[in-house]
């Protein structure tokens, strides 16, 4: 029986793998550009700006941010930027606090993927 929980073991690490290669991929694939992701807090809403050669408004983005206090405060948004690479996220869904982002989108056939630490304060 202890064979089974290898092969499981495995098919887990296998995919965590791709994951992770999907990332090195995505986040080397960012780098190509000269303007860097920036994620800002404007009157209380958080604003991602994208290098606009790598998202248009066709371009779906899956942004996830984990909130390192409280795990209920994690938050998902499946959403496009507008034509210069920007996204807008209402304040409300935040608490002061540090979160974890990680982004991935495809564009014009490449993906992308960034990942950092960010604090949320409200004004």
């Amino acid at each position: 029986s202890s064979q089974q929980s290898n092969d499981l073991m495995d098919e887990s690490y296998y995919e965590k793998e791709q994951e992770y290669q999907k990332v090195v991929e995505g986040s080397s694939n960012l780098s190509q550009f000269q303007t860097k992701v920036q994620v800002n807090v404007q009157n209380e809403d958080v604003l991602i700006q994208v290098p606009a050669e790598s998202a248009g408004s066709g371009s779906s983005c899956k942004i996830v941010f984990i909130c390192l206090s409280d795990k209920s405060k994690d938050r998902t948004f499946q959403m496009s930027p507008d034509s210069n690479g920007l996204f807008r996220i209402s304040g409300t869904e935040f608490i002061p606090a540090q979160y974890q982002v990680r982004m991935e989108w495809a564009f014009g056939g490449k993906s992308y993927a960034y990942r950092n630490t960010f604090y949320y304060s409200r004004a």
